[in-house]
C-alpha cells in the first residue's frame, strides 16, 4: 500500500483509493476529467501513410518510430543545422610547432603506449 501527504488537508490519502474532491488540485497526475476546470490536451494520432523506405503502410506514433529506427532514419522536418557545415577549431602555430618538437624525439612505440594509457585513464 503507498500513500501520499496531502497539503491541503495535511493527511495522508491512499494511491489506490479515489481521492477527496477538495484534494485533487495538489495532485495533477490524478485528475479526474474537467469536473475542477482542468484544461485537458489530447493529441491524436498519426494517420496511416505508406513508407517511403520500403512501402509499407505505417499507422501509429509508435509504428512510425519502430520503423525508423528499424531502417536507421532519422526525422529531420524543417530543422537545417546538419547542413551547415562544421566550423574547425584554429591551432595556434606556436603550440603545433612545440607539439612537433616535443612529438620528435619520441619513438613510434613509446608513443602508442602513451596514447593506450591515456584513453585508459579517460575511461
Amino acid at each position: 500500500m503507498s500513500s501520499r501527504h496531502c497539503r491541503a488537508c495535511n493527511g495522508w490519502h491512499d494511491l489506490n483509493d479515489d481521492w477527496p474532491i477538495e484534494c485533487l488540485g495538489h495532485f495533477k497526475s490524478h485528475y479526474t476529467g474537467n469536473e475542477l476546470g482542468i484544461n485537458i490536451q489530447v493529441v491524436r494520432d498519426t494517420p496511416a501513410y505508406r513508407s517511403m523506405i520500403d512501402g509499407s503502410v505505417i499507422d501509429g506514433r509508435k509504428r512510425h518510430r519502430d520503423h525508423l529506427r528499424a531502417h536507421n532514419c532519422i526525422e529531420v522536418g524543417n530543422d537545417t543545422s546538419h547542413l551547415k557545415p562544421r566550423t574547425q577549431q584554429k591551432v595556434d602555430p606556436s603550440r603545433k610547432e612545440s607539439l612537433h618538437r616535443m612529438l620528435s624525439d619520441v619513438s613510434e612505440k613509446q608513443l602508442q603506449s602513451a596514447i593506450k594509457t591515456e584513453i585508459r585513464n579517460r575511461k
